[in-house]
Parts: structure tokens; C-alpha cells; sequence
């Protein structure tokens, strides 16, 4: 470039040609360090983003495991006094208290297994998913009764229709249920009356308006209306 820049002569068709090609190839050449110095700084980002991740998913684990062992032991203490009650004071309650010790035991052990599901959530970044097959009706309808009991003043409607099985980690699937029926008993607070409705779009139907299932996938959905 420098040469023909200080040639003194006057330029042929064919140097003019050379120094079209010349200028393309560098222009090409300056676009590819470019995108190569752009790739690398992508890069570095991207080990950065992903360091940060690993050190606050170790966090959550920690967190999670000192939250779930914090909750055993007052949830063991509760069972078992509760159960001490029933069995040395039961001639002293009538049905209701019995029942109503009943309700306790139940619901520790329920909690117990929540907690049983957050210690293996802590260890997931260890562990693999534990995948089986989920009774789906089953599932939904625990997660409801367990739910709609820190309401019972609420005027709900709970419509659960036959679900498909699924197939996957069931304290996570569970998770996912829990947090979609708490939001919408939490957004539909207030309301007079609130209809839930659980459903399944099997792989076998078209769209249903609210999405399509593919070939052997299942689509569970939920709505909700209030008066």
C-alpha cells in the first residue's frame, strides 16, 4: 500500500484493479480480528457469568440445607408431643380434640417430607434427578388440600379433572405445582368466589386455544375465574 501511495508514475487499469482487491482483502482481514477480538471478549464473559452462577448455586445449597436441618428438629418435637397427647390424654378429648391432634400429626408429616425434599434439593447440584412415573391426580390434589387449609375462610371451587401420568423428578414437579396453585390462590385473594380448574391437552389433540401438546407430551394447565 505504501509503494503504490508513493508511486510517482500514473496508475494502469490493472494497478487500480490490484488495489481494488488489495483494500477488499484488508477490510475482510480488519471485520475477521473483529469478530475474533468480540468471540474472545464474549467468552471471558461468559466464564465469568458462569463462575458467578456455580458460586451462588453453592450458596443456595448451603442455604437450603441449613434452612431444612433448622426445621427437623422443632417439626420432630411437634409430632411427638403431639402424639404423647393422644395417646396418655386421649380419654380427656373428645372427637373434635382428637381429630384436631389428628390434623397435627398429619401435617407434620407432610412437612416432614418437605423437608426431606429440600435437603434433596440442596444436593442436586451433586445428584442426579431421581426420575419415575407421577400419579399427576394425586399429586395436584395433595398440593391443593395442603394449600387451600391456610385458607379456610376462602369460597374456592376446585375442579380437577383426569391428569395423564408424567414422568420426572417428583419433588420437583411438585415444586412447580405448589408455587402455580399458591399464586393463584395469592391473586385471587380478596374475590368473593375463585373456580379452580386442572386439566390435561393430551399429545393426541390439536391446539386447544391455549397451546399444543407434541407426539407423546402432555400439557397440564390451570385456570382460574373469580366473582
Amino acid at each position: 500500500m505504501i509503494g503504490l501511495g508513493n508511486r510517482e508514475s500514473g496508475y494502469t487499469q490493472a494497478i487500480q484493479e490490484d488495489i481494488e482487491v488489495l483494500a477488499v482483502a484488508i477490510v475482510e482481514a480488519i471485520k475477521k480480528k473483529r469478530a475474533e477480538i468480540l468471540i474472545n471478549d464474549l467468552n471471558k464473559e461468559l466464564l465469568q457469568r458462569t463462575s458467578e452462577l456455580s458460586a451462588a448455586n453453592k450458596e443456595l445449597e448451603s442455604f437450603s440445607y441449613s434452612v431444612a436441618h433448622d426445621l427437623l428438629a422443632p417439626l420432630l418435637a411437634i409430632d411427638g408431643f403431639s402424639n404423647i397427647i393422644l395417646e396418655d390424654y386421649r380419654d380427656r378429648l373428645d372427637d373434635e380434640g382428637r381429630r384436631l391432634f389428628g390434623v397435627v400429626r398429619e401435617n407434620a408429616k407432610k412437612m416432614g417430607q418437605l423437608i426431606d425434599d429440600i435437603l434433596s434439593f440442596s444436593h442436586m447440584g451433586r445428584l442426579e434427578m431421581s426420575m419415575q412415573e407421577i400419579v399427576m391426580e394425586q399429586l395436584v390434589k395433595e398440593v391443593y388440600q395442603e394449600l387451600a387449609t391456610s385458607a379456610p375462610e376462602r369460597k374456592i371451587q376446585f375442579n380437577l379433572k383426569s391428569l395423564a401420568p408424567a414422568y420426572g423428578d417428583r419433588p420437583m414437579i411438585r415444586q412447580v405445582i405448589a408455587n402455580l396453585i399458591s399464586n393463584t390462590l395469592k391473586f385471587t385473594k380478596g374475590r368473593e368466589a375463585t373456580v379452580i380448574e386442572v386439566g390435561t391437552i393430551t399429545g393426541e389433540m390439536e391446539n386447544g386455544g391455549i397451546g399444543k401438546a407434541g407426539k407423546n407430551e402432555n400439557i397440564y394447565n390451570m385456570s382460574k375465574t373469580t366473582v
